[in-house]
């Protein structure tokens, strides 16, 4: 499968600062016989912002499991399918409906396990990843009336801050980030908000 992108809007130059160490989170679920962890794309899921939810399938060991499963609403209507494959872990798309929650059913030596994913906020920001040849395209979205007015944008590599971006506004702003200007290793963007 191979990503296709709209032509981007407003693309913006990134300009280079310091930047915090930023944390992760990991949502378990430790009273199955099958750990299941969510890591909603930027975070958190928000309402009514669409989002890909990174899983990872876990024996009581630590080690990855292969299992496939499906994501369903509270009325057990099915939103999507999802497999794990290497190392235990594959993503699913998902927008969630405002006022919505959402778990994960797998079937595991013929009983179906469930598994509540994150609630998601009522307003929040979202930032998804994505390639495109050789840049980073990163889709900066908010729900809030204010939209990304007052937040901003860090990138930083092995504690180096390599992007800054302040000028955000709308709904939704595209950022295009040429691979070329970073060194190898993990990237972490965060999105702050007015108040950090």
């Amino acid at each position: 499968v191979i990503p296709v992108y709209p032509p981007l809007a407003q693309e913006q130059a990134i300009s280079s600062t310091k930047a915090p160490e930023i944390q992760g989170r990991k949502k378990k679920d430790k009273s199955q016989p099958v750990e299941l962890s969510f890591y909603p794309e930027g975070g958190e899921l928000v309402e009514e912002m669409p989002t890909r939810v990174a899983v990872r399938a876990e024996d009581k060991m630590g080690n990855p499991l292969n299992i496939a499963g499906r994501i369903v609403d509270a009325f057990g209507t099915e939103i999507c399918q999802f497999e794990t494959y290497q190392k235990g872990m594959t993503t699913f798309p998902l927008k969630p409906a405002a006022g919505q929650r959402y778990k994960a059913e797998v079937q595991w030596e013929g009983a179906t396990l469930s598994y509540s994913l994150p609630a998601p906020l009522e307003e929040g920001f979202g930032l998804q990843t994505r390639f495109r040849g050789e840049d980073l395209i990163l889709t900066l979205r908010s729900n809030l009336n204010s939209g990304l007015e007052g937040a901003y944008l860090l990138g930083h590599l092995r504690g180096q801050v390599f992007c800054r971006v302040e000028s955000l506004a709308g709904p939704m702003q595209r950022l295009k980030v040429p691979l070329t200007d970073v060194s190898e290793g993990v990237a972490h963007f965060t999105l702050f908000d007015r108040s950090n």
